[in-house]
């Protein structure tokens, strides 16, 4: 539901930074472990990319659909 929200909300590189840092210790809790390249590695092997990644793809897909979305819209035949 959050990604959502971010989708279309101006975000705060010190926001997103949090955001990244509370998976991250999800991720060092999980796997027990202090090392960044251990949960580097957990997180890709199970494909999981942080919310810095995600706001970044989600946002530029957002906007190329609205674009389309207006195009069609205004479009003179």
């Amino acid at each position: 539901m959050l990604l959502y929200a971010l989708n279309v909300c101006p975000v705060k590189v010190s926001d997103m930074r949090s955001l990244d840092f509370d998976i991250n210790r999800f991720f060092i809790k999980l796997f027990n472990t202090n090392v960044m390249d251990t949960v580097r590695f957990c997180q890709n092997w199970f494909g999981f990319e942080l919310p810095s990644v995600l706001v970044v793809k989600r946002k530029a897909e957002f906007v190329d659909k609205f674009e389309q979305f207006t195009r069609n819209c205004f479009a003179v035949d």
